[in-house]
């Protein structure tokens, strides 16, 4: 296959998959009180819906990324895809709290997997000079995706169900696989030969869940305990980093690469301030305001509906 085909899938590919997580995450938030009725979840358990999906994506995040850059992107992103694919159609004909909250705990991992490579594939497979234009388009699929979750999500759950949310995602995260199998032969693999730290991935992926499982037991003594913790173990992986030949995350880098360093500060700071917001005023206009999923989007949106 030419180069000039691989890169108009890849453009395809790697939007859609970035496209598809912020979609479901802002959709999830207006579906909440739908979920509360027909799975019997309460409130702590409604929290969860969330919390299980980052928890799990933010644990396997970084170890995914590393092992791709040593034993190939495109497998593990395929693997990320049909992972989550089968974890949507899971939580959407779950029947109970523990089936759905498991089938986000995959769906997280299979998240990890898709966004660990949906930009380093396009990083693969265009030169240099093209890459700001796509890495650019890529980003403005993921805020299509925050943009266009609350209003279809509102949308999906008052005319046909909170599950549609879950169930749509599944053609579409096999749609991008497919194309990924059929259409990009290659595999890139940059550190291919060098050692994974399967110390790090493991402290990483326990000290995370700890920080901000510890983070939701706040002001409580577990909760201070948790946090703790989480922040000792990644003190630990840090320098574990700095210590290795073959580090599971260049922490070198954030002393080095000051651009590096802040956007990655920017990101931080941008989505942990504002994260929370819709799932604390969706529940607050369904259950104090008193309207269905799709009057919280518009009302939250300031638009007027004519009925």
């Amino acid at each position: 296959m030419d180069d000039k085909t691989a890169r108009r899938v890849a453009l395809i590919v790697a939007p859609l998959s970035s496209f598809i997580n912020p979609f479901m995450g802002a959709s999830i938030n207006v579906a909440l009180k739908a979920m509360e009725h027909d799975l019997a979840l309460d409130a702590v358990l409604l929290g969860w819906v969330q919390t299980a999906f980052l928890l799990a994506g933010a644990a396997v995040l970084v170890p995914a990324g590393r092992f791709s850059d040593i034993f190939g992107r495109r497998r593990v992103f395929v693997a990320g895809t049909l992972l989550f694919s089968a974890a949507s159609l899971g939580a959407g004909l779950a029947w109970g709290p523990v089936s759905f909250l498991a089938a986000r705990v995959v769906q997280g991992i299979g998240s990890a997997m898709m966004v660990a490579n949906a930009v380093s594939i396009l990083v693969s497979v265009f030169p240099p000079e093209k890459r700001g234009r796509v890495i650019g388009l890529n980003v403005a699929a993921v805020y299509a995706g925050l943009a266009l979750g609350p209003v279809l999500g509102g949308l999906l759950t008052s005319h046909l169900s909170w599950r549609w949310i879950f169930l749509l995602a599944v053609p579409l995260g096999l749609t991008a696989a497919g194309l990924t199998l059929g259409k990009l032969r290659a595999e890139w693999a940059d550190a291919r030969g060098e050692r994974f730290d399967r110390a790090g991935a493991v402290i990483y992926a326990l000290a995370i869940p700890l920080l901000m499982f510890g983070v939701t037991r706040l002001p409580g003594p577990a909760g201070l305990v948790l946090v703790a913790a989480g922040i000792a173990g990644l003190a630990l992986f840090g320098v574990l980093a700095l210590r290795a030949d073959d580090p599971l995350y260049p922490v070198r880098a954030l002393g080095r690469n000051r651009m590096f360093a802040f956007s990655n500060l920017t990101a931080f700071l941008t989505y942990s301030t504002s994260y929370g917001i819709p799932f604390l005023l969706s529940l607050y206009l369904q259950h104090i305001g008193g309207l269905d999923a799709a009057a919280a989007v518009f009302e939250y949106l300031d638009v007027d509906v004519v009925e």
